[in-house]
């Protein structure tokens, strides 16, 4: 199994003391220096929307992710809540659409810091989604060498980034399991400071993968296609969810959108 290194490159860590509100500058100053150092990349809008991604504000084929990203961010703020696991019942409801469109949607709000992880380690395909199949390393590169989290992350603009993978990796839930225990995503959560963290994870029924993480986050929203899932099945992913994250309801992907 591919093993995640020693946590102490992969954020530095934030020294100097100042009072709360001076203290508040320095961190969120420092945060936007950081994401600098994201690798930049452009992503051409025709192909996007040949995957049903909509990253394109003209396009009011957005208008039903800005619904749900208004939702989603009212629910989040409430609680101050961050982090977000976006999965499904069973494979094939389109978990990665509506994770994509919606960090798109949270991104078209400019002062607005977003991550979009890929965790589905099992069957990525976000890379596949955004045309970003060879644009560089990946989430995986942390399992195997003592690459910095910035070194292996993609920026849209200023202010939307990118955690991919291109290819499965082995042993997936383990992987999820070291990124808990390692805390990992707690320093790049305190080190970059991303108001809202989306995760694209794997369906919670066939494997263990996302029960194994679910610890990890704030917040879920359950995804389903119409025909794709019962009731029974949903019910039980409610459940399931409601358990360990505050449960923010169940998100319809369409095969179109007007």
């Amino acid at each position: 199994m591919e093993q995640i290194k020693e946590p102490e490159n992969l954020v530095a860590a934030t020294k100097n003391e100042a009072p709360s509100g001076l203290r508040k500058r320095i961190l969120d100053s420092e945060a936007a220096d950081a994401w600098e150092l994201f690798t930049p990349v452009e992503l051409d809008p025709k192909r996007l929307r040949r995957n049903m991604i909509f990253a394109d504000r003209a396009d009011k084929r957005t208008e039903y992710f800005d619904r749900l990203r208004t939702s989603v961010l009212q629910k989040m703020r409430t609680c101050s809540h961050h982090r977000l696991a976006v999965t499904a019942p069973m494979e094939g409801c389109g978990t990665s659409v509506v994770a994509a469109n919606l960090a798109f949607a949270m991104a078209r709000q400019h002062d607005l810091r977003v991550m979009l992880f890929d965790f589905d380690l099992r069957s990525p395909t976000l890379s596949k989604y955004l045309d970003l199949d060879s644009k560089g390393p990946r989430l995986s590169a942390l399992a195997t060498t003592h690459r910095s989290f910035a070194s292996t992350t993609l920026r849209v603009g200023t202010n939307l980034a990118l955690s991919l993978n291109e290819t499965p990796v082995d042993m997936p839930a383990e992987m999820l399991a070291a990124f808990q225990s390692r805390s990992l995503l707690d320093k790049v959560e305190a080190h970059f400071q991303p108001d809202v963290i989306i995760f694209d994870m794997p369906a919670l029924l066939p494997h263990d993968d996302t029960l194994a993480a679910l610890d990890m986050f704030d917040a879920s929203l359950l995804v389903t296609r119409a025909g794709q899932s019962d009731i029974d099945q949903l019910e039980t992913c409610r459940d399931i969810l409601k358990d360990s994250t505050d449960f923010l309801g169940v998100a319809l992907n369409r095969d179109r959108f007007s």
